[in-house]
């Protein structure tokens, strides 16, 4: 497979790993030897997808990576912090762009909000370096209506081929 073939099958796996993946609402399994860590794997073909994250309470860190035939070929990483009330409206924002195959930083969409489920909640993602598979990097942030924000996370990711 050439270069361009690779990455497209990568961002394919990407998607379709992130419908079925922590936004969705699928449990992570711990990481043995790696304490307080979880991980969601996700497999399509010759494409493997691992989803690595931990949690605690001043924050929260992670990696995805994904592998052609056992070689790296995508990297992402992400951290920061959000309170568990702003979580299910994180979720359903990252959703509304994984479900559309639309990258934005491998986050969610530029701005979001939702008037009737989360009405005081906005989202925001802001890619300052690029905003494509193959390189990216960015910060997206939760705020309240009048009030400090209530958290964010930084990312950055690229190609490995």
């Amino acid at each position: 497979m050439t270069r361009e073939e690779i990455l497209a099958g990568a961002y394919k796996c990407f998607f379709e790993a992130m419908k079925k993946g922590w936004a969705a609402g699928v449990k992570a399994v711990p990481v043995p030897g790696m304490p307080g860590y979880k991980e969601i794997e996700f497999q399509m073909g010759d494409f493997r997808l691992l989803d690595r994250y931990c949690v605690s309470d001043a924050g929260s860190a992670g990696t995805k990576t994904i592998w052609y035939q056992d070689k790296p070929v995508w990297f992402m990483s992400y951290g920061g912090h959000y309170p568990k009330e702003v979580i299910p409206f994180l979720k359903h924002a990252l959703m509304l762009n994984y479900e559309c195959c639309q990258f934005n930083g491998g986050r969610g969409p530029k701005s979001f909000r939702e008037h009737h489920l989360y009405p005081d909640m906005i989202y925001q993602n802001n890619a300052n370096f690029g905003s494509t598979f193959e390189g990216f990097k960015g910060v997206e942030i939760v705020i309240a209506v009048g009030r400090p924000p209530l958290g964010q996370h930084e990312y950055f990711g690229m190609a490995l081929i």
